[in-house]
């Protein structure tokens, strides 16, 4: 009877722990230092691709810009780092400097960003998927 009782009190106690252990683990592997909010969702032609833009909010006055681009025939589930998902075109694009900064499908296979700066983004990658992404200086409006 006392071996039963016993046998029964160390699975629950496994169990439990087992269950702790999950739990803690899932909070490690998806907390992220960054709060990303997207502001600028660019949908493809044929509506398959969407190049989002996302302000990451890291505290301390850590704040950056991210580009993303994704095939929208796939879930987008986040990753485990916290960030959005999709694959990360640029990562110091902005379009709050000035109006004329634009992300926009020239077709399917083609994606701009378009600045007015003096130097171009730093693209993270040219293609992925087919398609080409572009950097693109354009003219300051007088």
């Amino acid at each position: 009877m006392k071996a039963s009782l016993f046998r029964t009190f160390l699975i629950a106690v496994g169990l439990l722990l087992s269950t702790v252990v999950l739990f803690v683990g899932w909070i490690a592997l998806t907390y992220s230092a960054c709060d990303y909010q997207m502001s600028v969702q660019r949908i493809s032609p044929s509506g398959r691709y969407a190049a989002e833009y996302f302000g990451a909010d890291c505290g301390m006055g850590d704040y950056r810009n991210v580009v993303t681009l994704r095939d929208l025939s796939v879930p987008a589930l986040p990753r485990l780092d916290g960030s959005p998902p999709g694959t990360w075109v640029s990562r110091d694009f902005t379009l709050m400097d000035d109006r004329a900064n634009d992300i926009r499908w020239e077709s399917e296979e083609v994606l701009v960003l378009e600045y007015t700066a003096r130097t171009p983004p730093e693209l993270e990658r040219t293609e992925w998927g087919g398609v080409r992404i572009e950097a693109r200086q354009v003219p300051k409006a007088p």
